[in-house]
């Protein structure tokens, strides 16, 4: 499993023939924010065969940067982003694949081989696009499955739910560190509290050898803000490393730079499909929701 972080939470994985992208965000601005760190990800991080939307909230539901995806990639979002979508660009709502945590999907390889399981799992985090806004849906982290297994933890406060996913076999966390601003509301971790989590989903003596990466921070930052709290900006992610490391984590921690890759070793379960409820393959479902 390779991972690239192009910033915030937008990340590449490309495993087991597929790729998969989180949170895609992949412009210069998204409404107040400007990017400050990392250059404008490149053409090549849009073309994957399959995106992940963890919750509306505008950092994370980037319409503009959802229609750079090829036309025809589905695009797993929480229930009710459908009818979000709908209003502002109804093709998009047609390509979704709406869930709730329990619920999962297989995205196929293009070549017929491979593919990614993915099992959307609870996170703690408001679910509304904005204060003034009638849309909303469960915020979700996702476990992606291929040779490796991936938990992306989307938007999240700590919750006892982390733990349910130890039992998957956790190779990789991309556990937020940070955020867009020089505070955190609730909803949020800061360094210390992604500690805990990786601590929650990676147990102590798991088989093999387990990473985690921070991401949700050091890329958007509120434009006029740039000598506001500047460390807020740049020092989450090695304050996370700083962390883990005193607490002897069970996980190697990697800081990427901007459109750098890691490389996950294979997990014990590779191509296991992790348990859930299922929806029977990637048909794009438009809600019924009337919003």
């Amino acid at each position: 499993m390779d991972v690239t972080w192009w910033g915030h939470s937008t990340v590449g994985i490309q495993d087991a023939g597929t790729r998969l992208l989180t949170d895609p965000v992949l412009g210069m601005r998204v409404a107040h924010l400007r990017r400050r760190a990392g250059a404008r990800p490149v053409a090549q991080a849009a073309q994957v065969d399959a995106a992940v939307v963890s919750h509306l909230h505008a950092d994370h539901l980037d319409i503009p940067s959802l229609r750079l995806l090829p036309p025809a990639v589905p695009i797993l979002v929480p229930r009710g982003a459908a009818a979000l979508l709908r209003h502002r660009h109804p093709a998009l709502a047609e390509r979704c694949v709406e869930m709730v945590p329990g619920d999962q999907t297989r995205i196929p390889a293009p070549d017929g081989g491979g593919g990614l399981d993915v099992l959307a799992v609870p996170a703690r985090h408001d679910g509304s696009r904005g204060p003034w806004s009638r849309h909303r849906g469960p915020a979700l982290g996702f476990v992606i499955t291929g040779t490796a297994t991936a938990w992306f933890a989307g938007d999240t406060a700590l919750h006892d739910a982390m733990a349910d996913l130890a039992p998957l076999g956790i190779d990789l966390a991309l556990v937020p560190v940070g955020g867009w601003g020089p505070s955190l509301g609730p909803g949020h971790i800061d360094p210390a509290g992604a500690v805990e989590a990786v601590r929650r989903v990676i147990p102590a003596g798991q088989p093999v050898p387990a990473m985690a990466v921070p991401i949700h921070y050091g890329t958007l930052w509120p434009i006029g803000f740039d000598r506001v709290r500047p460390d807020r900006f740049h020092e989450p992610g090695r304050e996370f490393a700083r962390l883990a490391d005193a607490a002897q984590v069970p996980a190697e921690v990697r800081v990427p730079a901007h459109g750098v890759a890691v490389t996950v070793p294979g997990g014990t379960r590779a191509g296991t499909a992790p348990a859930g409820t299922g929806q029977g393959g990637v048909s794009p479902v438009a809600s019924a929701d009337k919003d």
